[in-house]
């Protein structure tokens, strides 16, 4: 009986092993050149062993490829093609968006992974249409509205700032601005004040800080869910831990139910979900869905903002001489006043750049992705199959000298002639599927470093490191430093 298993699974294993090399001959077949994969994990070895995030392994194939219009890969046995062509990225992205409208698949239909169902993950027309309802909460008015949030709270990060500088001159920039943020955020999607909801705002604070902060093997089990989401399913596993779907489950329907029993009426997150549940919306959906919108529409918010938002006033620390100008720029346009508007923000033109010369070292989404949805001819030797993932290196682009000359200097002044800037710019994603909430982003972070700017002048310190040593376990947003972003602050005033 033992031999007769251990045949078995000699020959399961060798039919294994058939299939790989052969699989791994995809590339080799159509003469499109790329790495060498390895057994079993593909090319995928440094990233699944958290030696290297994906945006750096891919600089790496970028830089040796460079003169090829794109190579093919293998996420584990998955044949992906990796494009480094800007004619051929702008294609895929925009020009022929039709057929490239979905992400990568990574939907389960396992109840633990409703954190999941969201914008960013849907497909197709059901994409679509959801977009345009959650469009409205980016509208010119709430907009705005998100300028008067941000504007009660300027008083408060000030104090928060200046307890900190009580005990020290030097701050932990994402530290601080997590906590503020958390509050702009719940304000502004789930109209809560969490001066009143403490209890929420720390337990928000928790999951935020575990999401962009993940321990490895949080990281893993998101990677491997990525390449086995089927299995994943079958065997009832999450791809984040309880802890994110159990409190956003709850808080999901505590907001819900305190709307109806109060019925108080708000134009926000919760209140386009009511509707969707109504069917007043497009087609009527399940708690599970709401739970996701709920759940990623926190995270994108919150992590996004603030790892840009520390990372520009860290950058300015270092160049006391483009800070001064962003300052130059900034008391001019406020005037005296101690308040920031809607409008004051639109006329800071230099601060945008200063945002986009942050975005461009600093990309949030350093590799973007997406999925065939129907054959595309790219020439005579190959055309994308249906169903085949697609990577595009924003991350490469962004620090190729061909494209932003010297790409290791924080140069501003290069946004200013926007057209040759922008064309392989990408940190928010590019074409129909843009972050559709990049405009939050903008407003939130200018005027909260037009805030401090006007406030404080911005120095390195002792702690500040540079260059900086980014964690590799992180996996969405993937340039958060180890140690974090220090510099040492001096009010203005007393100076």
């Amino acid at each position: 009986m033992l031999g007769l298993v251990t045949s078995l699974i000699c020959l399961i294993c060798g039919a294994a092993y058939i299939y790989l090399r052969r699989r791994y001959r995809y590339w080799k077949n159509l003469g499109i050149p790329g790495p060498e994969p390895r057994m079993i994990l593909g090319n995928m070895k440094d990233l699944y062993c958290l030696k290297s995030t994906e945006p750096d392994m891919m600089q790496e194939w970028y830089t040796e490829y460079r003169k090829e219009p794109y190579i093919g890969y293998y996420n584990f046995w998955k044949p992906t093609l990796f494009v480094l062509d800007p004619e051929l990225t702008k294609a895929i992205t925009e020009v022929d968006f039709n057929h490239f409208t979905d992400h990568p698949s990574i939907i389960t239909a396992a109840e633990t992974d409703s954190a999941l169902d969201s914008l960013f993950t849907m497909k197709g027309l059901r994409w679509k249409l959801k977009r345009q309802i959650f469009s409205k909460l980016f509208s010119p008015k709430k907009l705005r509205d998100l300028s008067n949030i941000l504007e009660q709270h300027n008083d408060t990060l000030l104090k928060a700032i200046d307890e900190e500088l009580k005990s020290a001159d030097e701050i932990e920039l994402m530290g601080i601005f997590e906590q503020h943020i958390v509050k702009i955020i719940t304000s502004f999607l789930y109209s809560i004040d969490s001066y009143h909801n403490r209890e929420r705002h720390t337990k928000l604070l928790q999951l935020s800080d575990i999401f962009a902060r993940p321990a490895g093997t949080t990281t893993l089990r998101f990677l491997f869910f990525t390449v086995f989401p089927n299995l994943y399913a079958k065997l009832g596993l999450s791809a984040l831990p309880s802890a994110f779907w159990d409190y956003f489950t709850h808080f999901t329907h505590d907001l819900l139910y305190s709307r109806k029993e109060v019925n108080v009426e708000h134009d926000d997150l919760v209140a386009l979900i009511e509707k969707m549940q109504k069917g007043l919306v497009s087609e009527k959906i399940d708690h599970h869905e709401a739970v996701g919108h709920m759940f990623t529409f926190f995270v994108a918010a919150q992590d996004t903002t603030m790892t840009t938002l520390s990372h520009a006033l860290y950058q300015l620390s270092l160049h006391p001489e483009i800070q001064e100008k962003l300052r130059t720029e900034i008391d001019s346009v406020l005037d005296g006043k101690d308040s920031i508007t809607y409008d004051d923000i639109n006329q800071m033109n230099y601060l945008d750049d200063v945002i986009n010369e942050t975005l461009r070292m600093f990309p949030l989404l350093g590799v973007l992705k997406r999925t065939c949805t129907e054959p595309y001819k790219i020439n005579d030797k190959f055309t994308i199959p249906k169903g085949m993932d697609i990577s595009l290196p924003a991350y490469s682009f962004h620090t190729d000298p061909e494209y932003y000359p010297e790409p290791e200097k924080f140069l501003p002044e290069r946004f200013s002639d926007a057209g040759k800037a922008q064309a392989l710019f990408m940190p928010f994603g590019k074409g129909p599927r843009t972050c559709i909430g990049i405009r939050f982003a903008y407003i939130s972070m200018k005027t909260l470093i037009a805030k401090v700017v006007s406030e404080y002048f911005i120095l390195p310190g002792t702690k500040t490191r540079n260059p900086l040593q980014l964690d590799t376990r992180t996996f969405f947003i993937t340039v958060h430093p180890i140690d974090g972003l220090h510099v040492k602050l001096k009010k203005r005033s007393n100076l």
